[in-house]
């Protein structure tokens, strides 16, 4: 069963939650995207085995980064994640991040992911992104 969590969470925390789990959080955008919410919602995972496995492949269109940042995600407050619905590495400002909610095994993550998130259309998943903090949707 997906644990709700709702509560602010610390860069570090959400690291190591991320290296085993897919989490849903909330945070505000670091720069403001024209015609877009100042927030945003991300389905997200680092779980090296769920991504590198067959279905994370070839459903998630993952693929191992290819180049160093040229930057430093600690001195921003940013982490660095594979972005779910975006299927591409997103950084999250961690400066007002929210863990809403953590699939804590995979199997319950492709069971959410196949019923709700896959059927999305390209428009239903950047309405979800935009929609908020999850208290109000």
């Amino acid at each position: 069963m997906a644990i709700y969590h709702d509560t602010k969470i610390s860069r570090l925390n959400l690291l190591e939650i991320l290296k085993r789990n897919v989490c849903e959080i909330f945070f505000i955008r670091r720069y403001d995207v024209p015609f877009r919410p100042s927030d945003r919602n991300m389905l997200c995972t680092n779980s090296y085995e769920l991504l590198n496995g067959a279905n994370g492949r070839r459903v998630l269109n993952y693929r191992p980064p290819s180049n160093p940042l040229h930057f430093d995600p600690v001195k921003k407050s940013l982490i660095v994640t594979w972005d779910i619905l975006q299927m591409n590495y997103r950084c999250a400002n961690m400066t007002y991040c929210f863990l809403i909610k953590e699939y804590e095994t995979h199997d319950e993550f492709w069971e959410t992911f196949n019923n709700k998130f896959y059927p999305m259309s390209p428009m239903d998943k950047l309405i979800w992104m935009d929609s908020g903090p999850p208290s109000i949707r």
